[in-house]
């Protein structure tokens, strides 16, 4: 292979590199109450997520768009006590100062404007709207990320219904814990099994039985779905690797196992509980 060939192809392989462009959906919650965040973003001014937190709050100040870049370099410092080239972030340290600087920008359009609160919060990367209370989306490259997101602004801090707080409780950012994407109360324990009863599960073969196992260990939000010609789906976190599935592990563990399966399927145990039904 010829010098001429081999400059080629690194430069290919540099420039598809730098083209990397990963879709990224990442919590909110921890991100919120990150001692990071807590420093930066000002509890004058509430936030509040997911565009169902519109609702009953009077938004004819208009909308709100942020776009933001995240520094993959952000909080390094320099190798050797205090010579060399800085450490390099990983995509989610990155994403996270994206956010941040989104969510302190939100705050000065809405001071800005005269608004207490930006409300139904969205992500909207090129436009495209990721309607989620619990996860923001963010599209990591090798030299940066990028969040977009989008909001609403408001006099209000609380819908009109809301009985009317002091002024102190009103100002929260932190946001509900991640965990309550798995919804509350459809699913409870039903007693069909207990949780680690292996052999109880039907349909499943022995490869399924395996797999169960080893969600068994999974952190939660999780859940596990099952049809009756074998195929199972599980799921955990809410940071699915396909895009197209929903973020929510309980919606997404049925979707999976239904499109696997080619038909309907059932949630079998959702975090530490059984939820079968006969």
């Amino acid at each position: 292979m010829t010098r001429a060939l081999i400059a080629i192809l690194l430069a290919a392989a540099a420039a598809s590199a730098f083209a990397r462009n990963d879709k990224l959906f990442l919590p909110i919650e921890p991100a919120m109450r990150s001692n990071g965040t807590r420093q930066l973003v000002s509890p004058d001014i509430v936030l509040r997520f997911g565009s169902a937190s519109a609702a009953g709050v009077d938004t004819s100040m208009g909308t709100v768009e942020v776009r933001t870049i995240g520094d993959p370099y952000a909080g390094s410092n320099p190798n050797n006590n205090g010579g060399g080239a800085r450490q390099r972030q990983g995509d989610d340290a990155t994403c996270l100062d994206a956010f941040r600087k989104a969510l302190l920008e939100l705050q000065q359009r809405a001071r800005s404007a005269g608004a207490v609160a930006v409300v139904g919060i969205v992500s909207n990367y090129n436009h495209v709207e990721m309607d989620s209370p619990q996860a923001y989306e963010c599209h990591a490259g090798m030299t940066r990320a990028v969040v977009e997101l989008k909001g609403r602004l408001s006099r209000m801090a609380q819908p009109v219904a809301a009985p009317v707080l002091p002024r102190a409780p009103q100002v929260i950012i932190e946001q509900p814990p991640v965990t309550e994407a798995v919804p509350q109360p459809r699913h409870i324990a039903t007693g069909f099994a207990a949780i680690d009863d292996v052999d109880a599960i039907p349909f499943l073969g022995d490869r399924g039985r395996a797999e169960y196992r080893k969600w068994l260990a999974l952190p939660t939000p999780k859940a596990f779905a099952l049809a009756p010609n074998g195929y199972f789906w599980q799921t955990q976190g809410v940071r699915p690797k396909d895009a197209s599935l929903p973020i929510d592990p309980v919606e997404r563990a049925l979707v999976g196992c239904e499109r696997s399966a080619g038909m309907p399927c059932k949630l079998y145990a959702v975090n530490g509980a059984v939820v079968w039904t006969k």
